[in-house]
């Protein structure tokens, strides 16, 4: 009696642990394929999924928002996935948003990872399809670092040759480096290029001086251009007034005939002085002609004879 009591209680507590599992396997699997929230279809073409599984997770800014339901081939040229993704990511989710598939870690499981998009377009719609991102694979990861560690090598190949053609002495800087005269003529022109930069700098400084100096004599050549504008001003407003003797015949018609007149009688005075000159010189001319040929006595001019004394 006591072992079959003892078989019913071992039993009922397989039966209790059974079911708590169940449960658990129900609320775990339900979790993970949204059983239990609101949600909304979304899907995506790929060219390729590189390994991409069903029951996959799906992403968004680097949260699990939802799982890959399926995976079909389209037209044997692109690959739909469908996904299932949580209602409360839905307004998050623009119309330019987009999905890839990548890994979690290096060599993780494939998951889906789709981008917030931008604001300026609306959010998503049941069943929209994504913009995708092609997807990088590890054999084109490994291809692009096998062609770099080439690469590399061959690099590292180039340099030990011109550091072995330095270290001969070959090309302009191995003789640099193991020249110790080029080394020295090149210290000797960076010395002369110092002092010729100090006296550079001394020519820089009396320039700078000179400029200032001229800086001052403009200043006092402006200011006494200044003052002439301004002398010439006041005697061009005295002109124009007639307080002047030149703002006088300017401004009095009067007094400007009466000067040209003056002028007028100047000049025919000067050519009547002129036509006088000229008779007067006439007129010594024929006296001299005539004391010469009748040899008549004639007076000294500044101390010297004119008289023509006769030879024996």
């Amino acid at each position: 009696m006591e072992a079959t009591k003892n078989k019913k209680i071992s039993v009922a507590l397989f039966i209790i642990l059974g079911l708590v599992l169940l449960v658990v396997a129900v609320f775990i699997i339900g979790s993970k394929e949204n059983l239990f929230t609101p949600t909304f279809k979304l899907q995506a073409a790929f060219e390729k999924v590189n390994g991409l599984k069903e029951g996959a997770s799906v992403r968004f800014n680097g949260i699990n928002v939802g799982t890959v339901n399926t995976i079909e081939i389209f037209n044997g040229k692109s690959v739909v996935v469908r996904m299932t993704i949580d209602k409360k990511v839905q307004a998050f989710i623009k119309k330019d948003s987009k999905a890839s598939v990548s890994s979690e870690g290096l060599v993780g499981n494939k998951i889906i990872e789709i981008t917030s998009g931008t604001n300026e377009f609306p959010s998503v719609e049941g069943n929209e399809v994504l913009q995708t991102i092609p997807a990088v694979e590890t054999e084109d990861i490994m291809r692009g670092l096998k062609e770099s560690s080439e690469n590399a090598a061959n690099m590292t190949k180039d340099l030990q040759s011109i550091v072995g053609k330095i270290n001969g002495g070959e090309g302009t800087i191995g003789a640099f480096v193991n020249d110790k005269s080029i080394y020295t003529n090149v210290d000797l022109t960076t010395h002369n290029f110092a002092d010729v930069s100090v006296q550079f700098k001394s020519v820089f400084a009396k320039v700078g001086n000179t400029v200032d100096n001229v800086s001052v004599d403009v200043k006092d050549l402006s200011r006494s251009l200044k003052k002439i504008t301004d002398n010439l001003s006041s005697m061009s407003d005295k002109m124009n007034s007639g307080e002047s003797v030149a703002g006088t015949f300017l401004t009095d018609t009067v007094a400007a005939q009466n000067l040209k007149e003056l002028i007028r009688n100047a000049n025919n005075t000067s050519k009547n002085l002129e036509d006088c000159r000229e008779e007067l010189r006439e007129v010594l001319e024929e006296w001299i002609l005539l004391s010469v040929r009748e040899n008549l006595p004639m007076p000294l001019i500044n101390n010297i004879s004119l008289n023509i004394k006769k030879v024996a």
